[in-house]
């Protein structure tokens, strides 16, 4: 087992390796643009469902109007490499975003989602959905590596450290990246989770917000920007 000291430093090597893959893959930094430019123009989503009041993204269901299946608002476009970054905050319920998701008009999309729901007990772990998807695929403080399909793992922080990251009932600040067969979740400035492949299964597709079945919810997304990377399969390689 690791020790505290030992694994404060892998947090820390984590979190300095990811800063050098950003800087190595774009010599020049961009600005992040937002995924909402002009209300909900270009989205696809049930209006039942989903509301936007020019600042925060609302998702809602009542005891009146539940769901019978997911539901998903899917934003313009499509993406392989990039930072994402939003707040979110939720009541009851489980939400979580898409990203290199393909959805299907029956069934469930299949890709990645970063997971966020009321009890925590997903917030910030990888979840791999639709056809062929591994559920899901790693804890908090867990860095997962998969080579020819094999999976491997280790833990750089504790249950309790990563638990103590998230905010009860308040905004968290989400952070995304995927670069390559890599993806990452920081949750309020915290490495949550790393999941490393040989071979990237989802390389690009679209990002989204989804609505879980269940109990009556509330999930708010606000400040939702992402910043496309150019990234080659040398330089992604290793990082974060």
């Amino acid at each position: 087992m690791l020790s505290l000291t030992n694994r404060s430093m892998r947090v820390s090597l984590l979190a300095l390796t990811a800063a050098g893959l950003l800087s190595a893959c774009d010599a020049t930094p961009k600005p992040p643009t937002p995924l909402l430019t002009d209300g909900l123009k270009g989205c696809e989503f049930d209006a039942s469902y989903w509301s936007y009041d020019g600042n925060v993204l609302t998702g809602r269901t009542t005891a009146e109007n539940p769901l019978t299946k997911n539901q998903y608002l899917w934003f313009p476009g499509e993406y392989s490499d990039f930072e994402l970054l939003c707040d979110v905050r939720i009541q009851g319920g489980n939400s979580g975003i898409q990203y290199r998701t393909e959805p299907q008009e029956a069934g469930e999309p299949r890709g990645f989602q970063a997971d966020f729901d009321a009890a925590h007990s997903y917030t910030a772990r990888v979840y791999e959905g639709g056809d062929g998807g591994r559920g899901l695929v790693n804890e908090r403080g867990e860095s997962v590596h998969y080579t020819n399909g094999a999976r491997t793992a280790e833990r750089f922080a504790d249950a309790a450290t990563m638990d103590a990251a998230i905010k009860r009932d308040d905004w968290n600040a989400y952070r995304i990246i995927a670069i390559n067969g890599i993806v990452t979740h920081d949750l309020n400035g915290v490495l949550m989770t790393r999941v490393e492949e040989d071979v990237a299964r989802r390389a690009s597709g679209r990002i989204g917000v989804q609505l879980h079945v269940g109990e009556p919810m509330v999930v708010e997304y606000r400040n939702l920007r992402i910043t496309p990377i150019n990234a080659d399969n040398q330089s992604a390689r290793g990082g974060r």
